[in-house]
């Protein structure tokens, strides 16, 4: 990742605290750094929904 990628950004939907979405933002530029792709709130099959989930090209999902 070099210094003019934009960094990904989770959604703000207003049910979020605070500091909810910083705890959020600093995991996703984690996440980045360490050459994984993001997706916020997932949806999963059972209804409920991931709030942070990440690939990397080796497949590996956190």
């Amino acid at each position: 990742m070099n210094a003019s990628t934009p960094l990904p950004q989770p959604p703000v939907d207003g049910r979020q605290s605070d500091r909810a979405l910083a705890i959020a933002r600093g995991t996703t530029r984690l996440l980045a750094a360490l050459d994984f792709a993001v997706v916020a709130e997932l949806p999963l099959p059972s209804g409920r929904r991931a709030d942070l989930v990440a690939l990397n090209s080796a497949g590996m999902l956190w």
